[in-house]
């Protein structure tokens, strides 16, 4: 799909919103003005344009996020996530939290356990780490208990 193709979709986002239907119009080689069914009367031809050159600046500023496990991380890591005392830039919530690696990264993480994913992270082209209680465990990264043994 060409760019512009997958602008015009996203410009029209609101049309799509809350649609498969739009996501897949976003993400496959199908054009997008057959799948985006229209939810919303059509935007003016200035507003368009002032749309679509908003969407194409955002996905130039678009910095990728990882989610994974919070397992991955020791005991005490996440004890020092949820408490935003980590040697890094945190961000928690009641799940995990939002851990910035930067491009390229800005600091090497005193906790073993975190350098190890920021390392794996800047291989990825990695910006940001989301730890959650639901997300996905990474095959060959370590899994730490909840509690680490004494």
């Amino acid at each position: 799909m060409h760019v512009m193709d997958k602008v015009s979709c996203w410009a029209h986002w609101a049309a799509c919103a809350g649609s498969a239907v739009g996501i897949v119009g976003w993400t496959s080689n199908a054009r997008p003005a057959r799948l985006c069914v229209n939810r919303v009367p059509a935007l003016a031809k200035k507003e368009f344009a002032l749309d679509k050159l908003i969407v194409t600046r955002l996905l130039e500023l678009v910095e990728p996020l990882v989610a994974l496990s919070i397992s991955h991380l020791t005991a005490t890591t996440r004890q020092k996530l949820a408490n935003d005392d980590l040697s890094v830039n945190v961000y928690p919530n009641d799940y995990g939290g939002f851990v910035y690696v930067g491009d390229p990264p800005y600091t090497v993480p005193a906790e073993s356990d975190m350098a190890t994913i920021f390392e794996a992270a800047r291989l990825a082209g990695i910006v940001w780490l989301k730890f959650d209680s639901d997300a996905a465990i990474v095959d060959g990264l370590p899994i730490f208990e909840e509690t680490d043994p004494l």
